[in-house]
Order: structure tokens, then sequence, then C-alpha cells
């Protein structure tokens, strides 16, 4: 089951992405109409996502949060790849304990080596130096990052140009230097003449 929640203004500007399949959510979904139906349905409390890649939602979110206590956490999202990531990280996680982690969503990156740039990792660094990401959240990742590095080595298996593969190795660590994911191949392609 998904359980997570979006709180917004809706705007069609702002909101692109829901399409004419999601018109019944083309309307706004703020916290008074949401405490009223989670009291109703018995639940305590909520963890609200943020809905748009932008730094000002998740300050919103985070307003929201501290003027309900219903909301415990917000997962925002945060520009991980600005070397300011990191300051407005800890002004963030400082100020607003109900910060609970970050999101960002690769599917829309149209780089598919996103994930793999030294800017992002430096801020996935970042979350995991305050506690907003551990060997858990960060498995979505890695994950994906496998899944990529496996296609590029069946990439590099088929190159006519590269001889050796026995050294190829990808190894994922957390922020304590633990061992999350790692893979290895001792393997030498070789062509034979058709």
């Amino acid at each position: 089951r998904d359980a997570h929640q979006h709180f917004w203004r809706y705007t069609a500007e702002e909101y692109g992405w829901i399409d004419d399949s999601m018109a019944a959510i083309r309307r706004d979904f703020l916290p008074p109409e949401l405490e009223n139906e989670i009291r109703i349905a018995g639940v305590d409390g909520v963890i609200s996502v943020q809905a748009r890649q932008s730094v000002e939602e998740t300050r919103w979110l985070l307003e929201l949060a501290d003027a309900h206590p219903f909301i415990c956490g917000v997962v925002g999202w945060a520009p991980l790849t600005d070397p300011a990531a990191p300051r407005l990280l800890a002004e963030w996680h400082a100020a607003h304990p109900k910060l609970r982690g970050v999101r960002h969503v690769l599917q829309g990156e149209p780089d598919e080596r996103y994930m793999l740039r030294d800017d992002f990792n430096r801020g996935i660094a970042a979350l995991a130096g305050l506690g907003l990401a551990d060997r858990n959240n960060v498995a979505g990742v890695v994950r994906a990052h496998a899944t990529r590095q496996v296609r590029d080595l069946k990439a590099a298996m088929c190159d006519p140009h590269i001889q050796d593969l026995s050294d190829w190795t990808m190894t994922v660590d957390d922020a304590k230097g633990q061992n999350i994911f790692s893979v290895g191949f001792d393997l030498k392609p070789t062509r034979t003449k058709p």
C-alpha cells in the first residue's frame, strides 16, 4: 500500500504532472480537510511528502508541520546538487525537528546517470550526516545505481574495444563506511573470430 500524503494549493503551472487522468485531485489539499478525515479514520498523525521539487514547497510544508500537531513529519525536497545544500539542510534540520527526510524524483531527470554525479552524492552524504538518510532509505538509490551499473557492464562486455573486465567492481558504502551493496566480477571477455 502507498501511504504517503501531499498538501498543495493547486495550480496547473505548478502541478503539471497532474494530468487529465487525475482530474479529481486538481484542487487544493490543505491541513484542515485532512485533519477531519484522519480523525474520522482514527489516524493520529501523518508524514507529509513533497509534491514539487522546490525549496519553497519544502519550507511551506515545514511551516504547516509547525502549525499542525497531527503532521508528525515532512519529507521535503532540497537541491542536493547545489554546493549550498548542506548548509540549507542543516538550517532546516535545526529549525524544524519534524524534517524527516528529503526525496528527489530521479525518474524525472533527463540524465540517466544523475544519481552517479559527484554533486548529487555530496548532497546524499549531507543528508546522512544529519541523520536524514540511513541504510534503509538509501536502498532505493542503491538499487537504481546497481541497475545502471550492471547495464553499463553489459554494454562494456559487448564493446569490442574493452578487453579486460576482471577488475570491474561496484561498492556502495553508507556515511559510516559500512558496506550497503557490492558486486564484482572476475571475468575476461574474449572474442572469437567468426
